[in-house]
């Protein structure tokens, strides 16, 4: 995907909205792991069902050089993010109360959200930060729209919805841990 700036172009907003279009349930929409900024572009890898490329593009946006889906990307015997998950819920129970957390690694960087259950790493924490924004203001719309939830979720979700609502992806606040203890 070309570099997100302020707003989306056409291509990422189509695809973003067969993504997310007719969701259910919050929970089946595929979780974004990873960003990684390349030249002009974003790369995004998402966890969740095998998705393939005729799913969320037509045949003009398959062949367009702005997004790819790579359908063999792997997969594992347990999700990614559970694993983290249950690794937070192990070695950092002080966290598990937190809804927005940022790790700054000397090199990378993870944005939290536990009771989403996402966990996106990334390098260049500024595409990062800006990716995870949307994506969690696009599961806002979600639920707003009327995606079922956890209970968790949705307790989650009416917490923020007023700051939500008012300010879209600018109203979230990390607890920053890492290479700095400052909070933002």
């Amino acid at each position: 995907m070309p570099l997100f700036g302020t707003s989306l172009g056409d291509a990422e907003q189509s695809f973003f909205e067969e993504l997310l279009d007719a969701v259910a349930d919050v929970n089946d929409i595929p979780k974004l792991i990873f960003v990684l900024k390349r030249t002009a572009k974003v790369g995004l890898l998402f966890e969740g069902v095998r998705l393939h490329a005729g799913d969320l593009l037509d045949a003009d946006e398959e062949e367009s050089a702005d997004i790819s889906v790579y359908e063999e990307a792997g997969a594992m015997a347990n999700f990614y993010t559970e694993e983290l998950q249950d690794l937070f819920a192990k070695e950092f129970p002080d966290l598990q109360d937190e809804d927005f957390i940022l790790h700054r690694g000397v090199n990378t960087c993870l944005f939290a959200c536990p009771p989403l259950g996402l966990y996106t790493h990334g390098f260049e924490i500024e595409t990062v930060e800006l990716v995870v924004r949307f994506y969690i203001s696009k599961l806002f719309q979600c639920w707003d729209n009327g995606a079922k939830c956890t209970q968790v979720q949705a307790k989650f979700f009416k917490r923020y919805k007023k700051a939500w609502e008012e300010k879209r992806s600018k109203f979230m606040r990390f607890k920053v841990i890492g290479s700095t203890n400052d909070e933002e």
